[in-house]
């Protein structure tokens, strides 16, 4: 997964379904997550297990808020 498709996921995840006019959650589940990545088509397909994703992307929006951006 290359560094802006990580960033754009991170980006997506930091905001409300609102902001996307998603009105029929409040909040983000992985599933839903996955489905709205899918149709903005920031990702293709889920590959890895939700663990290890949530843990590559913990690590990685740490870094990037860290670092000034």
């Amino acid at each position: 997964m290359s560094d802006t498709v990580r960033e754009s996921i991170c980006l997506i995840a930091r905001t409300s379904p609102a902001d996307w006019k998603i009105t029929a959650f409040s909040t983000w589940s992985l599933s839903k997550l996955a489905d709205h990545l899918v149709k903005q088509k920031v990702v293709a397909v889920w590959t890895k297990t939700a663990d290890d994703i949530l843990d590559t992307l913990a690590a990685y929006c740490t870094r990037i808020n860290d670092s000034g951006h």
